[in-house]
């Protein structure tokens, strides 16, 4: 909680996804039943091959560098 306000920060929920429905779809449920709880920001990224990875590191360009933490 934060003490001038008496809240607390919203909950960051990230939904890392291999596009697979039945993954998604529990990965949307469990986000929603946690958004039902407390306050939350969800992000969605898709799961990248491992060479599109090593790609990225070696270029110095993280998928999602612009997302909060």
């Amino acid at each position: 909680m934060t003490e001038t306000t008496g809240k607390r920060p919203a909950l960051t929920v990230w939904i890392v996804s291999d596009g697979k429905p039945g993954h998604v779809n529990q990965s949307l449920g469990l986000a929603e039943a946690l958004a039902r709880a407390t306050t939350t920001e969800t992000h969605r990224l898709p799961a990248l091959p491992a060479w599109r990875v090593w790609l990225a590191l070696l270029l110095k360009h993280a998928p999602g560098k612009s997302l909060p933490p």
